[in-house]
């Protein structure tokens, strides 16, 4: 049967992860999914460690690429789904239970929605909670904050979006390699829809030494990229003149309240959690991050959590 969700899980030696990702991807509940793993030319042992994971499940399919960047892989795995949507997973990150069904009923509850992405958890490589991600939720702030050359407003970890319009679009430009390929895409996609963001965390984003989306890239090279991107959306839509830099993001008032909740919680205080969240609540009843950290912090809904095989073993381990 053809799935309804078509994951697509780039890869390059990334043997240390790979096994948590595809792990929270095969226990996830509600739509029907296959997993992509669109293995980059890796030289480790990657694509073994993502079979031992998957023990079997032939909801995996494995797309053995040459060496050619995240972008190459991605499209690569975006010409080879069948599903109507597709949602992304990093192969060094972990994806909450039920994430592609909370996505799938916006997408289609809504026609004019092309991409949703959700709010994010970034841990350390060892699973240990950093902070949360993620503040824009509606399309205009989405694209306003892109114009304003700030990347990362729809996560690309945790972004599902339709397959037609993708394919409408261009899909990736391969062109760009592994700097701001994601942005491209949303801006693209954009033009032909809405973008948005679930208020709810349910993406855990490892933030180590080797993501994909700084290894190897100077801040002042991606930043260059940024801007080109930028520019090509704006003389797309017809906008005159060049994009000027905004001055540093201010956290939002509900930022600081909502988010200190939803670390207690996924730190394990619950207590602290629960009182944060009604102080949260109080302030910014009508936030819809506060919606979402109500739902996170009340629920008691499954998390994904690393295997102990994962990181390397610590002092504090």
């Amino acid at each position: 049967m053809t799935p309804q969700v078509s994951v697509i899980m780039p890869v390059y030696n990334g043997a240390r992860f790979v096994r948590d990702a595809v792990e929270s991807v095969l226990v996830s509940v509600g739509p029907s999914i296959e997993l992509l793993l669109a293995d980059d030319g890796s030289t480790d042992n990657s694509v073994d460690a993502a079979l031992a994971a998957a023990n079997g499940d032939d909801r995996m399919r494995v797309l053995r690429l040459p060496h050619g960047g995240v972008g190459r892989a991605r499209q690569a795995a975006l010409e080879a789904a069948r599903g109507p949507y597709i949602a992304n997973v990093d192969s060094d990150d972990m994806t909450f239970p039920d994430r592609f069904a909370r996505q799938v009923a916006c997408l289609e509850r809504d026609a004019g929605l092309v991409a949703i992405g959700t709010r994010v958890l970034a841990v350390d490589a060892d699973g240990r909670p950093l902070r949360i991600l993620i503040k824009h939720f509606a399309h205009d702030e989405i694209e306003a904050s892109y114009m304003a050359l700030r990347s990362g407003a729809l996560g690309n970890p945790s972004a599902m979006f339709r397959r037609e319009a993708a394919q409408r679009v261009g899909g990736y430009d391969v062109s760009l390699g592994s700097v701001c390929e994601d942005t491209d895409l949303w801006l693209r996609l954009g033009e032909v829809g809405r973008l948005a963001n679930l208020p709810d965390v349910l993406v855990r984003y490892r933030v180590h030494g080797a993501n994909v989306s700084i290894d190897g890239v100077d801040k002042a090279s991606r930043h260059a990229v940024l801007a080109m991107v930028v520019a090509r959306a704006r003389a797309r839509r017809g906008i005159e003149g060049e994009s000027v830099p905004a001055p540093p993001a201010m956290d939002a008032v509900w930022e600081r309240p909502v988010n200190r909740a939803l670390m207690h919680h996924f730190r394990g205080h619950r207590a602290s959690a629960v009182a944060a969240l009604a102080w949260a609540t109080l302030r910014h009843p009508t936030e819809p991050a506060t919606h979402g950290a109500i739902r996170t912090v009340l629920s008691g809904a499954p998390q994904p959590t690393p295997s102990p095989l994962s990181a390397p073993r610590t002092a504090h381990a």
